[in-house]
């Protein structure tokens, strides 16, 4: 697929945006519990946790290497392979913190990028792909993952004005 400095930019503007989404969600998740696991789900915090490893463990180094010369192969386990969850862990306002700390970090190695380094193809655990398709992909991931946080938060509310 061709894309253009407007795909470039639009793909830049959905990595940034987590950041509002993550402010957000940070003025309502106090009254969430977020480390309780409904039977056969993640937890809040288990949710916004992966998607802490899946862009620091995953997303953010494959495109610090794909543009690499020669063309990299690359072989890195899957995040939802590696991902482990923990019952021993930050407050959630400090992983919200590290998740946009970091966030910011790849929005400001994103924008350094050439348009031509977004489209180059590297190949990454035998299938190739673009650093640009790599952002999108990273993208649907915390959308779902942000979707099920609403979903939860949504779903508590109304209990909790019961209790006034």
């Amino acid at each position: 697929m061709g894309y253009t400095a407007k795909d470039v930019s639009n793909t830049i503007d959905d990595v940034s945006y987590l950041l509002e989404e993550l402010d957000a969600l940070g003025r309502v998740i106090d009254a969430v519990p977020v480390s309780d696991r409904p039977t056969g789900t993640d937890s809040v915090y288990d949710m916004l946790d992966r998607i802490k490893h899946a862009q620091n463990a995953y997303y953010f180094p494959l495109v610090k290497n794909l543009f690499a010369k020669p063309i990299p192969k690359i072989q890195i386990p899957d995040y939802n392979e590696s991902f482990k969850r923990s019952d021993n862990f930050l407050t959630v306002e400090q992983l919200l913190t590290e998740i946009k700390v970091e966030r910011r970090e790849l929005i400001n190695f994103l924008n350094k990028l050439p348009q031509e380094d977004f489209i180059t193809k590297g190949e990454v655990n035998g299938v190739e792909v673009a650093i640009i398709e790599l952002m999108n992909n990273m993208v649907v991931f915390e959308r779902s993952q942000l979707k099920e946080v609403a979903e939860r938060v949504l779903s508590i509310e109304p209990q909790l004005g019961k209790r006034d």
